[in-house]
């Protein structure tokens, strides 16, 4: 995948990999291992953090280590459904414009 299709991507994959759970951003960088790097992970969760998205907490990891924790706000909530909508109206449009150059 480009570089370019991955950077319109990683709000929408790491609010939709935070949604779930409170996560760290060690646990995201191996849960996406081989999409984003954590080059990309971090910054994008800083900038998701400032824009009010998610919310950090720190807490104690099994290993005794203080961790950084993100857990999605109510507009982060609100951020996935549209970067959600937006994914299946543009996959929808491709997958038309498939079709018809394969039928």
């Amino acid at each position: 995948m480009s570089r370019e299709m991955k950077k319109g991507m990683v709000d929408l994959v790491l609010l939709n990999e935070i949604r779930s759970r409170g996560v760290s951003g060690v646990d995201l960088t191996a849960d996406l291992e081989g999409l984003f790097t954590p080059g990309t992970i971090y910054p994008a969760l800083t900038r998701l953090e400032r824009g009010g998205f998610v919310k950090a907490s720190r807490r104690r990891a099994a290993t005794g280590r203080t961790r950084k924790e993100y857990e999605l706000t109510a507009a982060g909530l609100e951020e996935l459904a549209r970067l959600s909508a937006t994914w299946d109206s543009l996959k929808a449009a491709v997958d038309r414009l498939r079709a018809v150059g394969n039928g």
